[in-house]
């Protein structure tokens, strides 16, 4: 039985692929790297501190971690300040389970002051009843599971009782490692590579009669 529903935040709670496409290559470029496969595999759900390790370690460079996440921040700033927003129809979904009997979660591989400018900047505070970013379990993201585990903690549900609604390959992997059902986003707008084969079934609209019906709302 379904107790709560868990989203991402990049990609499913806001509409920012675009924008963090632009800002990953012209971020790259500045350390003259260019925008691979494996970069893009790879960030996806991850922090920033596990995204500046990889990217030192797999592209040999000489500047260390802190430097590399510094050189970020600005770009990440206006990432979420400015050119993110709502993804289309998610409000009325998330008004939808605000009325049922399902709890609801936002897990994201997020810092924290990330997800809290999003939250702020769209009043969305008084419909998650917890929050949790990459910060909370030691700047391990997704796949790792540690992340939605201790969410569906917080929430002192079950993780079998949770639904995690998600865009991206590892985002799956972690969900499904922590036993939780997924389901699918999937935004035509773009060709992505991410795999999601694994979910419960994919959608490419939150108004989708199969997603409201599954959750029962």
């Amino acid at each position: 039985m379904i107790q709560a529903v868990i989203f991402d935040m990049d990609g499913v709670l806001v509409d920012n692929h675009e924008s963090w496409s632009i800002f990953d290559t012209n971020f790259l470029a500045e350390l003259g790297i260019k925008s691979d496969k494996e970069y893009k595999a790879f960030v996806n759900g991850r922090s920033m501190e596990e995204v500046a390790l990889w990217t030192k370690e797999h592209y040999q460079l000489s500047q260390n971690v802190e430097d590399i996440l510094v050189s970020k921040q600005s770009g990440v700033k206006h990432v979420y300040e400015v050119e993110s927003k709502p993804m289309f129809g998610v409000e009325d979904l998330l008004k939808k389970i605000k009325k049922s009997n399902l709890k609801l979660a936002l897990c994201s591989g997020a810092k924290m002051w990330m997800i809290e400018t999003i939250l702020d900047r769209f009043n969305w505070q008084d419909y998650f009843e917890v929050v949790v970013s990459s910060d909370h379990v030691e700047c391990q993201g997704k796949p790792d599971p540690e992340i939605y585990l201790y969410t569906s903690k917080l929430l002192n549900i079950d993780p079998k009782s949770c639904v995690v609604i998600e865009d991206a390959e590892n985002g799956v992997k972690s969900a499904i490692g922590a036993g939780m059902e997924c389901v699918g986003y999937v935004d035509l707008r773009f060709e992505l590579s991410e795999d999601l084969s694994r979910t419960k079934f994919n959608v490419n609209s939150f108004s989708d009669k199969k997603l409201i019906e599954f959750l029962n709302i």
